[in-house]
């Protein structure tokens, strides 16, 4: 399997673990477990760069409770690396892209939802004399969610990771 190939599989299961991930939970007795699945897209600016990403987010508690856990994944590229990469100046495997899993808790107040999420990150690292290389790290992730009905969410992250070398 090429390298294409290999990080589309990640992707997948990254996002199908986060989808499943609370089922054991719910199978153990917890008939009063809620869950809400939240799909996302977010633009990350660093050094003057663009990331786009993609994930999906899977929170659960207990019914009424205000602490609850998630597990989430994200998938995201440089724009500017895309870009280079549609003008033939920078082939396809050195795109700057990475994923990150995280495990977390969040605490809500009504429509606001506080989480601290933390996980496993991959991540094309490129130097300015080094040939790319896949680099595996930590990732570190702060939000504040928005959420003002079940249709929409806003949220404001930061996050940080050792991986991709970012903050």
């Amino acid at each position: 399997m090429g390298r294409q190939g290999r990080w589309a599989s990640r992707c997948t299961a990254g996002i199908a673990a986060s989808l499943l991930a609370a089922i054991p939970a719910q199978a153990s007795g917890w008939a009063d477990l809620a869950f809400m699945d939240t799909l996302f897209a977010s633009a990350d600016l660093e050094a003057g760069n663009l990331f786009v990403a993609t994930g999906a987010k899977r929170s659960f508690s207990r019914v009424d409770a205000p602490l609850g856990a998630y597990i989430a994944t994200t998938s995201g590229l440089s724009l500017a690396d895309v870009q280079r990469f549609r003008r033939g100046r920078l082939p396809f495997s050195s795109i700057d892209r990475n994923n990150r899993f995280f495990f977390g808790f969040e605490r809500n107040s009504g429509p606001v939802f506080v989480a601290f999420g933390l996980g496993p990150s991959f991540a094309l690292a490129k130097g300015h004399t080094a040939a790319p290389r896949r680099r595996g790290g930590l990732a570190v992730e702060a939000s504040l969610w928005l959420r003002p009905d079940d249709r929409q969410a806003y949220a404001l992250s930061v996050l940080g990771d050792t991986a991709a070398g970012s903050l």
